[in-house]
């Protein structure tokens, strides 16, 4: 029996010739280098403004929340101060003050206070007084009666306490006025002082107490002004605090007061030298465009008290 053998054919790779690889391993050309290098570009410049865009509006949103929540905290600093100015507790002895029997037929009598001007008893109380420091900065003090039930000074009595959270102290009346003797008030100024170091304007609360002498409020402040109203019958004027103190009633016929705040926050983009259209300053005038958030707030409040003095 015999077999039969067929043989296969046996191919050998012979190896590749030196232009053979280079023709196998060619690479870009100059034409696609460049557009391959533009395109990296292009995308490297895109991540880069959107990373910049991005730290930008972080940074607007951030000081846009401090200029609200500053400015609303301001404001209700503001209130309730204002709204206790001139506010006097019930007496509760029958013995009226000053031997004047005709007080036995009210229903009701306040404890007498001072106020800011050292007035006696029958004598018409200044609870709220300011005077202009600069043209684009007010000063304002008011007060209102908080007696303690003993003699130490800074004698927390109920809710009563002044924009730095003090209670009622003895307040350094007038020279000259009546009575003589220190009264026991709650008082607060609000002004502004330029910080030596960063330079910025604050807004302070000054108390007398040299224990908290001046507290910050708020930051970055371009103006602080504040007005009077004043209601003669059927006629309303608002006055600077100049225009009281020259006037004939002075500073105890105040019946409402008028408050801007005008806030900056930092610089978050070029400046320009087109002032900005949307906002108005406390005066009325274009706020210029310099690249930092402007918030200006207005409010008016009702010295509640007034009538009573």
């Amino acid at each position: 029996m015999s077999t039969a053998m067929s043989s296969t054919p046996h191919h050998t790779t012979q190896p590749a010739t030196f232009k053979q690889q280079r023709a196998q391993q060619r690479g870009m050309t100059l034409v696609e280098l460049m557009v391959g290098i533009t395109v990296g570009l292009l995308v490297t410049l895109a991540a880069i403004g959107t990373v910049y865009m991005t730290k930008v509006s972080s940074v607007t949103l951030v000081d846009s929340a401090r200029l609200e929540q500053e400015t609303n905290m301001v404001m209700n600093v503001i209130a309730e101060q204002i709204k206790q100015a001139g506010a006097r507790n019930l007496e509760p002895s029958l013995t009226p003050a000053g031997g004047n029997a005709d007080e036995l037929l009210l229903p009701v009598r306040y404890q007498d206070f001072a106020g800011l001007n050292g007035a006696s008893a029958t004598q018409r109380k200044i609870v709220v007084q300011g005077k202009t420091n600069a043209p684009n900065f007010d000063q304002i003090t008011f007060t209102y009666s908080q007696p303690p039930a003993g003699t130490a000074a800074n004698t927390f009595q109920g809710m009563a306490q002044n924009c730095a959270g003090e209670g009622a102290i003895q307040y350094p009346l007038p020279t000259g006025s009546t009575p003589v003797a220190q009264s026991m008030q709650v008082v607060s100024t609000l002004r502004t002082s330029t910080s030596t170091s960063a330079g910025a304007t604050n807004l302070i609360c000054v108390t007398p107490d040299a224990i908290a002498a001046s507290q910050p409020i708020a930051s970055n402040i371009a103006e602080f002004k504040v007005r009077y109203l004043r209601n003669n019958g059927s006629v309303s004027r608002i006055l600077t605090a100049n225009e009281v103190a020259a006037s004939s009633e002075g500073w105890a016929g105040i019946d409402g007061i008028e408050v801007c705040l005008h806030i900056t926050g930092e610089a978050t983009k070029a400046a320009s030298t087109a002032p900005s259209t949307s906002i108005k300053s406390c005066a009325g005038n274009p706020i210029p465009n310099d690249g930092k958030l402007h918030r200006v707030a207005r409010n008016v409040f009702q010295l509640r008290n007034s009538a009573s003095l």
